[in-house]
């Protein structure tokens, strides 16, 4: 699971809470290529280090949302990859019913809600 962000961190731990915590999964949480405010990027360092799963990317300039998924991407392993912006509102059992959808039917590459 890649989660976005830039300066949210009120989405941020909303986003953790609602789909990091509940999620067995690594998490690779990156600060998306943008500069955080020293507020934002305290609270990720400080729940980076009380959560193993979770890999925190922090970058000195903007390099932009599809940068950040990129770059983050590059450091995942796994067989199924989420990505995130930190503001996203999912539903109970959304990630199990997305992926039952991709082992059923082995020709779906990719998938959204």
């Amino acid at each position: 699971m890649i989660v976005v962000s830039f300066n949210g961190w009120a989405h941020t731990e909303h986003v953790w809470r609602v789909c990091g915590a509940t999620h067995s999964g690594p998490i690779l949480k990156t600060g998306g290529g943008q500069r955080l405010s020293g507020w934002t990027a305290q609270h990720l360092q400080a729940l980076a280090s009380q959560e193993p799963r979770l890999q925190l990317i922090l970058n000195d300039r903007n390099l932009g949302f599809a940068a950040a998924n990129n770059q983050a991407l590059r450091r995942a392993s796994g067989e199924y990859f989420v990505l995130l912006n930190n503001d996203t509102s999912v539903t109970p059992g959304w990630l199990g019913r997305l992926i039952w959808h991709l082992e059923k039917n082995q020709a779906i590459g990719l998938i959204g809600p």
